[in-house]
């Protein structure tokens, strides 16, 4: 059931990207960027909750596993619709998210790879994809200040509540390099790698607008 979700999501996702193509809109690849993100943000919001009514308890909650699966599905179509655009960091990223996180969130039930860790990288990217569609549709003019606004009051505060989540994991509910434990620290470097890698899309954008004048 849960495999067959993922295949339609993947197709989906490959005939939305076809079909806006038709709209002759500028970064439909950055419009499914954000919209995917922004669903993902909604299906894992409850992960977030259920972490923080369990840890009074020193219980592990368990967590639907289609969200997560969802994003591998999205990661497939990335890489099948634009890997002619892929950097060799991009592929680093696919392989840590599709062959790392995943299988290593599901084998440990790791609330940090497969609970609350997918709502902070998605979050942050949902707003940042879709700042880059408006500006390069012309919608958004100062899209720098725009960019300051985000890390500031968006990103920024995401990857300081997702590491105090962490780190109340850590204190709870690990001992020091078990498997757990790594596999907490693995997501925090995820977290923490994500503004970088935005910072060169957003250069990249921003570069090809300027390039078109």
């Amino acid at each position: 059931m849960i495999s067959s979700i993922s295949i339609v999501y993947y197709v989906l996702c490959c005939i939305i990207d076809r079909s806006l193509s038709v709209v002759h809109l500028q970064g439909r690849h950055h419009l499914l960027h954000a919209l995917h993100h922004g669903f993902l943000s909604v299906l894992t919001f409850s992960h977030v909750i259920q972490f923080l009514s369990h840890l009074y308890y020193h219980t592990n909650p368990s967590y639907s596993l289609e969200p997560i699966l969802l994003s591998t599905a999205f990661e497939f179509y990335h890489v099948t619709m634009n890997r002619s655009r892929f950097h060799r960091e991009d592929w680093i990223r696919f392989v840590e998210r599709v062959f790392v996180a995943l299988p290593l969130g599901i084998y440990l039930s790791s609330p940090c790879l497969i609970g609350f860790t997918p709502f902070f990288l998605s979050c942050p990217f949902g707003f940042d994809y879709m700042n880059l569609f408006f500006y390069q549709n012309g919608w958004l003019i100062n899209e720098y200040e725009m960019n300051q606004w985000l890390d500031t009051w968006i990103r920024l505060p995401s990857c300081q509540l997702h590491h105090i989540l962490a780190y109340l994991y850590l204190y709870h509910y690990t001992q020091t390099f078990d498997a757990q434990w790594w596999a907490c620290i693995f997501a925090m470097i995820m977290i923490y790698t994500n503004p970088s890698h935005f910072r060169r899309i957003r250069k990249e954008t921003r570069i090809g607008i300027i390039t078109k004048m």
